[in-house]
């Protein structure tokens, strides 16, 4: 209703949601946890990307390392802020672009030889996936945890690393 559209709404604005979203990136962060807080604004050179800018805004992502294959790596992101483009602009700055992110992500193979895994590696979008929302109590309602499985090219894609969520998702 109105009430609980308005409520979510300020809950929203005042960064009270958690998100939690799940990526395949290329390589190993070092460490394997921590936090990137760089300063986004917009590419002056091409419009459709974000870059980070020491005159831009404040913005901070936590990640931690879940699982690692010999190219790739299944990272937990949690976007503190909620810039554009935020945690795709994060892990490349990083060193470790998202797998299938062709705006952000550079060579798209790595020097993966094996064709199956090229394949599966190639899904035509960023393998980034928005798993999980933690919702304050409001109103009405107590906290809830909405959850979403990965799609199956990223799963597809998780089978090829030899990835396996396994308790992850528990």
């Amino acid at each position: 209703d109105e009430d609980a559209h308005r409520e979510l709404s300020g809950a929203l604005a005042a960064k009270r949601l958690a998100k939690t979203y799940l990526s395949l990136v290329w390589g190993h962060p070092v460490p394997a946890r921590g936090e990137w807080s760089w300063p986004l604004g917009p590419d002056r050179k091409d419009r459709r990307r974000m870059r980070v800018d020491a005159a831009g805004r404040p913005s901070l992502s936590r990640y931690a390392t879940l699982r690692r294959a010999p190219h790739v790596a299944l990272l937990r992101l949690e976007p503190a802020t909620g810039r554009t483009h935020q945690l795709r602009v994060h892990c490349a700055h990083a060193g470790h672009p998202i797998v299938g992110d062709d705006l952000y992500g550079g060579p798209r193979h790595r020097a993966v030889s094996d064709r199956t895994l090229r394949a599966a590696l190639d899904p035509g979008h960023p393998l980034l996936h928005a798993w999980r929302l933690e919702v304050p109590a409001l109103g009405c309602t107590g906290a809830r945890v909405f959850t979403a499985p990965p799609p199956a090219d990223f799963l597809l894609a998780l089978d090829a690393s030899g990835l396996d969520l396994g308790e992850i998702l528990a």
